[in-house]
C-alpha cells in the first residue's frame, strides 16, 4: 500500500491505514488519468453489450469456459498477463459500503505503462470521519507519493522502488469473483466490436469471500456481473453484496472498469516536483 509522510497527524495515519484494511488494495491499485484529475471512479457497464451470439462461438482464454469459470486462479493469472500484453492501461473501481457510523467510498483510479515502467495512481476515500486520498508515481526506478486528510497535504516522499509489475493490475477488485463466486450463467456478447463472454450469478455463496462478510449464511442477497474478452482482460465487473452484520443489515457495492488498453503512455505529474 503507498502512503506518503508529512504533516497529517494521527488521525490522517490512521485513515490511510483504514483504506488499506477496508478495500483490499494489495498493490494499492488507484490510478488516474494522463493530466493527474481525480475522475468520477469506475463506470462499469458504461460500454452496452452488443449483440448477443452463441456461446460456444467465444474462444475462452485460460481458466474459463462455456459452464463458467473453469479455474479461478488461472483467469487470474490470464488476466494479468493480458495487462501486461498490452502494455498500457487506465482503469477504475469504487467500492461502498455501509457502515454504523454511515456509509464508506473508496475510489481507486490508475494508468499503468508496463513497457515504461511507469504508473500513476490515486485513491480516494470518503467516510463519516473525513475525506482523505494517496497519490503515488513510479518512474525511473523511483516511486513519489504523498497524502492527504481533509485540507492537509503531505510532503512529497521519494524513494528508490522497483517497478511493481504483478502490483498494479487492480486484480484485487475482482479476485473475490474468479476464485470464490460460483453458478455463473455464461452468455456471449460484443462490447466496442469486440466479442465477449458474460459471467452472471446470483448464487449467495459468492458473497461469503467479500470485504466484511464473516460466513455464507449471513449473505441475504448476493448479484455479480463480469465481462472478460478473447484475451482474457476482465473489462468490468459489478458486485452487490446484502449481509447480516451483528444483527444489523449491510451493503457493499463494487464496480469495475478497465479501458485504454494499448493505449496514452502514463506523464509524469506536476506534484511529482514538489519536494
Amino acid at each position: 500500500m503507498v502512503t506518503g509522510t508529512g504533516p497529517l497527524g494521527r488521525r490522517g495515519t490512521i485513515l490511510v491505514v483504514a483504506l488499506a484494511a477496508f478495500v483490499l488494495l494489495a498493490g494499492c491499485a488507484a490510478l488516474v488519468g494522463d493530466d493527474g484529475d481525480v475522475g468520477d471512479g469506475a463506470d462499469a457497464g458504461a460500454a452496452d453489450v452488443d449483440v448477443q451470439v452463441d456461446v460456444d462461438s467465444f474462444d475462452y482464454p485460460a481458466g474459463y469456459d462455456a459452464g463458467g469459470v473453469d479455474d479461478g486462479d488461472r483467469a487470474l493469472e490470464t488476466y494479468e498477463s493480458a495487462l501486461l500484453e498490452a502494455g498500457t492501461f487506465e482503469g477504475a473501481y469504487r467500492y461502498v459500503a455501509n457502515t454504523e457510523d454511515g456509509e464508506t467510498a473508496v475510489t481507486v483510479e490508475y494508468a499503468v505503462d508496463f513497457d515504461e515502467e511507469a504508473a500513476l495512481q490515486h485513491v480516494a476515500i470518503e467516510s463519516p470521519d473525513g475525506n482523505g486520498t494517496t497519490d503515488a508515481y513510479y518512474a525511473d526506478g523511483r516511486l513519489y507519493q504523498r497524502s492527504s486528510f481533509g485540507d492537509v497535504q503531505s510532503d512529497v516522499a521519494v524513494e528508490d522502488e522497483p517497478f511493481p509489475d504483478e502490483g498494479l493490475t487492480a486484480a484485487e477488485a475482482i479476485t473475490p469473483l474468479l476464485t470464490n463466486a460460483t453458478g455463473y450463467d455464461v452468455t456471449v456478447d460484443e462490447l466496442d466490436g469486440e466479442p465477449v463472454a458474460v459471467f452472471e450469478t446470483d448464487d449467495l455463496a459468492g458473497g461469503e469471500a467479500l470485504l466484511g462478510v464473516e460466513a455464507a449464511e449471513n449473505v441475504t442477497n448476493f448479484e455479480a456481473r463480469f465481462v472478460v474478452d478473447e484475451q482474457g482482460v476482465v473489462r468490468e465487473s459489478t458486485y452487490t453484496v446484502t449481509y447480516d452484520y451483528d444483527g444489523e443489515e449491510r451493503i457493499a457495492e463494487l464496480s469495475f472498469e478497465v479501458s485504454a488498453l494499448g493505449g496514452p503512455t502514463v506523464e509524469r505529474p506536476d506534484w511529482a516536483d514538489e519536494n
